[in-house]
């Protein structure tokens, strides 16, 4: 039994080391911007969509423009960008554990070409809790995006979106 045990418990430690993220988030994330354990994030569909024209060389820039605004808000604000032999990343999370993860993310990996969408970096908005003023917040980072970034701006909201899908539907009888 004894030498059983020295094999398995080994193995079991291997096993479930095996089962850890390679790269885990950094302290406070999930609890801030999954809404913890229960993971309440998961199941939400932004509600607002920032598109903006951002090449790689101002990342930089962008992610200064978003920390300042999460700042701004107090939110907790990560960025957990990266520079890898195989992929370069920005990934600038402003989350509020009331219920809220504003999470701006590009990537360029080594072994496949740019997508069609170039240079555009988005931003998307997603309430998971119905006690944050989420809406509101938006308008503030729209304004203070268009405040601050020089390039072009897109934005769309989910309501909007859902309206004209159905305008079309009723129009075709």
């Amino acid at each position: 039994m004894n030498a059983l045990c020295r094999f398995l418990i080994p193995a079991a430690a291997i096993w479930l080391s095996a089962c850890e993220p390679v790269n885990p988030p950094p302290a406070g994330y999930v609890d801030a911007c999954y809404g913890g354990k229960e993971y309440l994030l998961d199941g939400s569909v932004p509600e607002v969509t920032i598109s903006v024209l951002a090449p790689e060389n101002e990342w930089r820039d962008l992610a200064a423009v978003m920390s300042e605004f999460g700042e701004s808000e107090n939110l907790e604000v990560f960025d957990t960008s990266t520079v890898a032999p195989h992929v370069r990343t920005l990934e600038i999370s402003l989350c509020s554990s009331r219920g809220l993860m504003i999470y701006t993310n590009e990537r360029i990996w080594k072994e496949h070409s740019r997508e069609p969408d170039g240079d555009t970096v988005v931003t998307l908005v997603y309430p998971y809790k119905a006690e944050i003023p989420w809406r509101e917040i938006a308008e503030r980072l729209i304004t203070h995006v268009q405040s601050k970034w020089r390039g072009e701006i897109r934005v769309e909201w989910r309501e909007a979106q859902q309206r004209a899908a159905a305008d079309v539907r009723n129009s075709r009888g």
